[in-house]
Order: C-alpha cells, then structure tokens, then sequence
C-alpha cells in the first residue's frame, strides 16, 4: 500500500523470506524535516490465505492480513475481509462509500 505524496501517509511493504518467515513493515518520510520512521516485524511462517496478526509498536497499530499470491486482504481475527470507506482508491470513493479492502501486489 503506497503512502500519499505530501501526508507523510507510511509506505506499508510485506517480504515472505526465503525460509517462509512473513515479515511485514512500512516506512514514513516526513516531509517537512525528511525525518525517515521505518519498523519491520516476523508474523509468522506463510501459508496461503492464514490469517496472521500484525502489531507495529511505534504507533501502536495492530491489524489483521491474509494473502495469496497475487492479492492481500486487510480482515478480522476471523478472516473476514473488511469492507471500509478508507479501503476505497481516489477513483473508487467518488462512486461508493465502502470498499472492499484487498489490493494487488506491487514489485
């Protein structure tokens, strides 16, 4: 998930290791000092479409992931994916209120 230009908005990233290990990070820029924020945490070993707990510690975020190969779903403890008005792109939130939150990957 690419931040927005100008908000400072994190860059989320997730690298599945040789190993099978998950790792999930992200980093923020800001933009008025260039001041670079970045944390990357082991989720677990991958297995496709598992739910795995996601906990950033400098912010205190916690979230809920499952992917395959081509896509990632942001869900609940359950695996459900969310469906949320933040989950919508700039084109899409002009049509709808909720979105489903999925996107595909990008190298």
């Amino acid at each position: 998930m690419k931040g927005y230009s100008g908000t400072g908005t994190p860059h989320y990233y997730l690298d599945v290791k040789n190993n099978g290990d998950v790792h999930f990070g992200y980093v923020q820029v800001n933009q008025a000092s260039g001041e670079e924020t970045t944390e990357e945490v082991n989720a677990g070993k991958y297995a496709p479409n598992k739910v795995m707990k996601v906990v950033f510690k400098k912010y205190e975020e916690t979230f809920f992931v499952k992917f395959d190969k081509d896509k990632i779903y942001l869900t609940d403890e359950k695996g459900n994916v969310k469906n949320l008005e933040g989950c919508c792109s700039a084109s899409e939130s002009i049509n709808k209120e909720i979105c489903t939150c999925e996107s595909e990957f990008y190298k």
